[in-house]
């Protein structure tokens, strides 16, 4: 990890955070700190202690939990803007794990600090309110993708059209969508929650009805509309 005191990179990054307001830049300058991650390094481990609130700047993060086998399940993943921990704002222990899908750069307050601090900025609080309740709408979405009945080879679809929005790059005038992040397998299966055998076996549909493709570990979505039609949920009489 890599810790940026500086005034003008702080004011930076408050100034390119969203849910911030940037109005009080100079007041948040004082409490803030630029801190960087290289790609695969653990930056919030479950169940521990955590003093510090995060939010991205640049790069992607992921958000996940494991089961009692030691099984992952990545639960969100987090590109530019987005707060990380909203919960440690009650409570200083942590309830996930946070690791770096690439190099990031995060912006980072002191739990303590950041809660008197929203006490006098009521726009930041809402905004994280908002941030919350997203993640809460979203993980009702991933609830509803776990009935037996929708296909895995759908929700890899679902799940890889959502990623290629929030974090894909077009390419080949504008043609084909390459997702930013290399993502192995093994990664898309703990996206998924499912076995990488299960994972491999439908990726292959998908690649076989010429939606997606894989190239030097990246992934490339060949046509976005179809991939998102592809993934609907199957109408129910």
């Amino acid at each position: 990890m890599i810790i940026n005191m500086n005034n003008k990179s702080v004011s930076e990054a408050i100034l390119s955070c969203p849910t911030l307001n940037s109005a009080n830049v100079e007041k948040l300058s004082k409490i803030g700190k630029v801190v960087k991650f290289k790609s695969g390094e653990i930056i919030i481990y479950d169940k521990a202690i955590e003093s510090n609130f995060y939010f991205v700047i640049t790069g992607v993060v992921s958000l996940y939990k494991l089961n009692m086998y030691g099984g992952k399940k990545a639960i969100f993943l987090l590109g530019e803007g987005k707060a990380i921990n909203e919960a440690i704002l009650s409570d200083e222990i942590s309830s996930i794990f946070v690791k770096s899908m690439s190099d990031v750069t995060l912006l980072s307050f002191n739990r303590e600090n950041f809660n008197k601090y929203l006490l006098e900025d009521p726009t930041t609080a809402l905004k994280l309110l908002e941030s919350m309740s997203l993640k809460l709408r979203r993980l009702y979405h991933q609830l509803k993708n776990t009935c037996k009945s929708y296909k895995l080879d759908k929700q890899i679809a679902s799940k890889l059209w959502k990623l290629g929005k929030d974090f894909g790059i077009s390419c080949l005038d504008n043609s084909q969508v390459r997702i930013r992040f290399k993502l192995s397998i093994n990664e898309l299966s703990d996206l998924m929650g499912a076995t990488r055998e299960s994972v491999g076996r439908s990726l292959k549909i998908l690649v076989g009805r010429n939606l997606v493709f894989t190239k030097d570990g990246y992934f490339f979505i060949t046509d976005i509309e179809e991939l998102r039609k592809y993934s609907l949920h199957p109408k129910v009489n």
